[in-house]
């Protein structure tokens, strides 16, 4: 069964927002090689969603290590992430 995960992010400014979904868009597809679906959508001028789908919670979690460096990276540009994760229906 595929398995997904939703993050919200909000960024401390636009400009910080633009910055990353540019970066996301273009190397989501090489960081998170696994995921069978990627989607970003720009919710408001400092908010995005990204839906990530992978095919078990095994390959989700082996992008864990991609994921928290891609954050890491960006942490002085992000005020907040939450993340909710579940078995995709």
């Amino acid at each position: 069964m595929s398995y997904g995960r939703v993050t919200t992010v909000e960024f401390n400014s636009e400009q910080d927002a633009e910055e990353l979904k540019v970066h996301y868009r273009e190397n989501a597809p090489s960081t998170f090689p696994d995921a069978e679906m990627m989607i970003s959508i720009q919710t408001g001028p400092t908010t995005a969603v990204a839906v990530s789908i992978y095919p078990t919670k095994e390959a989700l979690d082996a992008s864990n290590e991609a994921r928290d460096a891609l954050l890491e990276g960006y942490k002085a540009s992000i005020k907040s992430v939450e993340t909710l994760e579940g078995d995709v229906n």
